[in-house]
């Protein structure tokens, strides 16, 4: 008797399949052997790296870790302005204090009260020098942001002042702030008195 094979309808009908990904010559769909185990894409993604058919990602966050590590600058603006220091004989550290600040939460009240919700963070100054038996840092910013003002101004008013440290403001390009073009990030730090210079280049004054 000729017999027909049933098509397989249900799910436990179905062949078990493994998704194998494009991993070491693997197509992405491969039929699994009876009994074998399961194994997911991303398992498979990370077997085919161990076995060297595939290099590693490192994702940007982690490639700054390591470049901090390492003692160099974040970004260019930065490395300019370390070639000008040892050019001129100057002694820095690079980031070398995470000092911790009280910023507001933007847009955020308390419904009790009504105000401003704060929290606890830590700031890094990029450069500190030693000016008069006192710390003096140098802060290095390219685009001056809404979240970078609100660090910049909490830093200054909790520690730097009267008996504070000194700090200034190194602003690579003296932007418009506003899109109305009203204020420049110079405008923005004359309101809260905080010396700045706009270049690459510390002036010899801020470190006399």
């Amino acid at each position: 008797m000729l017999q027909v094979r049933r098509k397989p309808r249900g799910r436990r009908d179905r062949p078990r399949y493994e998704r194998g990904g494009n991993v070491g010559g693997v197509s992405k769909r491969v039929r699994a052997k009876p009994g074998a185990k399961r194994v997911s894409l991303r398992a498979a993604k990370r077997a085919g790296r161990a076995a060297g058919n595939r290099a590693p990602r490192v994702s940007a966050k982690a490639a700054g870790r390591a470049v901090d590590a390492a003692g160099r600058a974040r970004s260019g603006f930065e490395r300019r302005i370390m070639a000008d220091l040892e050019a001129r004989g100057i002694a820095y550290a690079y980031e070398p204090d995470a000092l911790k600040i009280v910023i507001p939460v933007a847009r955020v009240r308390c419904q009790a009260c009504g105000e401003a919700v704060t929290r606890v963070t830590r700031y890094t100054p990029d450069f500190r020098f030693v000016r008069g038996g006192n710390w003096f840092y140098v802060e290095a910013k390219g685009k001056l942001t809404p979240h970078e003002r609100r660090r910049l101004a909490a830093f200054w008013e909790q520690w730097c002042g009267e008996g504070g440290y000194g700090f200034a403001v190194l602003f690579q390009r003296n932007n418009w702030l506003t899109a109305g073009k009203k204020k420049r990030y110079s405008d923005w730090a004359e309101e809260l008195g905080i010396p700045w210079a706009v270049g690459e280049r510390i002036p010899e004054e801020w470190l006399q």
